[in-house]
C-alpha cells in the first residue's frame, strides 16, 4: 500500500463523502502540550493523535465499485448480500478532535477497547 492516510475524528457530521482539499482548509497548529489546534467553520477544535501503531495497521476501506461483483455476491436464498471491500489506504494513527478542550484521553481507551476482543477472537 502507499504512504499512510492521514484520518481525523471530528465531533460533527459532515454530509458529504467524497474527496475533498482537506490539507488547504483544515489548518492544524501545535499547542500547547502534545496537542493540536485548529478550526472548522470558525469553531476551535483541539485534537491529539492516537497512535494505533504498536499492535494494529488501520485500513482505510471503500465499497468495490465493480457493480456486477456486487449482484453476484448476492444470494437471496441464504437471507444475506455481500459486500466487495477494496483496500484504498491504511493508517497506523488517528487524530481525535474535540470542541474548545483536549480529548478525554480515558474515551480513547473506551474507543480502542474492541482490540483486546480481536485479540482473543484471533488467537483461537
Amino acid at each position: 500500500m502507499s504512504e499512510p492516510s492521514e484520518l481525523h475524528l471530528l465531533p460533527c457530521n459532515i454530509q458529504y463523502d467524497g474527496p475533498a482539499p482537506v490539507k488547504s482548509f483544515f489548518i492544524q497548529k501545535n499547542g500547547k502540550n502534545k496537542d493540536k489546534i485548529a478550526y472548522l467553520r470558525g469553531h476551535e477544535l483541539v485534537g491529539e493523535v492516537v497512535d494505533i501503531s504498536k499492535d494494529w495497521l488501520g485500513v482505510v476501506a471503500v465499497k468495490a465499485s465493480n457493480k456486477s461483483s456486487l449482484d453476484s455476491e448476492h444470494d437471496p436464498s441464504k437471507g444475506r448480500n455481500e459486500v466487495n471491500m477494496l483496500a484504498e489506504g491504511n493508517f497506523d494513527s488517528f487524530t481525535l478532535w474535540q470542541h474548545d478542550v483536549a480529548p478525554n484521553m480515558a474515551q480513547v481507551e473506551e474507543l480502542l477497547e474492541w482490540r483486546e476482543v480481536a485479540n482473543s477472537l484471533h488467537s483461537i
